[in-house]
């Protein structure tokens, strides 16, 4: 990577650093939940990026960022709707092969929910991103597509992210 895309990576990160509440801030606005906000983040960045053609941004207004956020979050929206996809926090995680319905296994299934959010929230956030995809059900292409990033990146992000979540959920007593 030469000096100029090196400077202009930092300008970039510069920019969503100064600008990182008002993305957050836009994407509660419009609905995500708290976990979906890495996500946005990540693609405001990638917007970013592409609209400027990689030349590094100049100094954009908070108003351009945010506009450029809710855009984003109305793809991923629509892109949820599209796949019928189910947040992470309202998925059911299977405990056990022969656990049983009623009240404890619903409260172990949301203890264990919080816990891998918990566990979740501990990665960086370009791991966390791909991590959470997949654990939606997305595979590595789509997860290409959908952050614009080559496959050898997701590839090491993914098993990175895997890696570090195991060992996480090890930390916290939660292995099988």
């Amino acid at each position: 990577m030469g000096m100029e895309s090196i400077s202009q990576s930092h300008r970039l990160e510069g920019l969503i650093a100064r600008c990182g509440a008002a993305i957050r801030d836009a994407g509660r606005q419009q609905g995500l939940a708290n976990h979906e906000l890495d996500e946005l983040v990540q693609n405001v960045r990638i917007r970013l990026w592409r609209a400027l053609g990689g030349a590094g941004p100049p100094h954009l207004p908070t108003a351009y960022v945010r506009r450029a956020a809710v855009s984003a979050v109305i793809d991923m929206q629509r892109r949820r709707r599209a796949r019928r996809e189910i947040p992470l926090d309202e998925c059911e995680i299977e405990l056990a092969k022969d656990a049983g319905d009623g009240p404890e296994a619903d409260y172990e299934r949301a203890e264990l929910t919080a816990a891998l959010e918990r566990a979740l929230d501990t990665l960086p956030a370009p791991r966390r991103a791909v991590v959470r995809r997949h654990l939606a059900g997305d595979s590595r292409h789509d997860i290409e597509h959908l952050t614009g990033w080559s496959e050898p990146k997701v590839r090491n992000l993914l098993y990175r992210g895997l890696q570090e979540l195991r060992g996480e959920l090890a930390r916290r007593g939660l292995t099988t």
